[in-house]
């Protein structure tokens, strides 16, 4: 993410990703659409383990994602890929190498159908 020109702090560079969405509906009861918080745990348990408590969420972006209830889950490494807590926020520039620009301030377009 941060190679790519996308988040300024290089330690989102990498990291484990989980994404999970609620069963079909066609697959549950009308009445049992959300996916459940108990069983949504335990897959973030087996998937991140000991690190789960590093675990950073985010709501889906895509109408797609949206429509699906697409939920992102996301574990940050380090360049060895050991689980991290990262320094600061996303757009900190306080770890970024000298001279590094984003994809933006090089006038390159990242190609999405993301909306804020």
């Amino acid at each position: 993410m941060h190679s790519s020109g996308w988040f300024k702090n290089p330690d989102y560079e990498r990291c484990y990703h989980l994404s999970l969405s609620p069963a079909p509906i066609e697959i549950w009861t009308p009445d049992v659409r959300e996916l459940n918080e108990n069983l949504r745990n335990e897959f973030l348990k087996a998937f991140f383990g000991e690190h789960v408590d590093k675990v950073w969420m985010e709501s889906p972006k895509s109408p797609e994602g949206k429509a699906e209830g697409v939920t992102h889950y996301r574990v940050f490494c380090d360049e060895n890929w050991i689980p991290i807590i990262p320094r600061k926020e996303v757009y900190s520039t306080e770890f970024t190498e000298l001279c590094w620009k984003s994809a933006s301030e090089l006038g390159i377009q990242i190609e999405s159908n993301l909306k804020p």
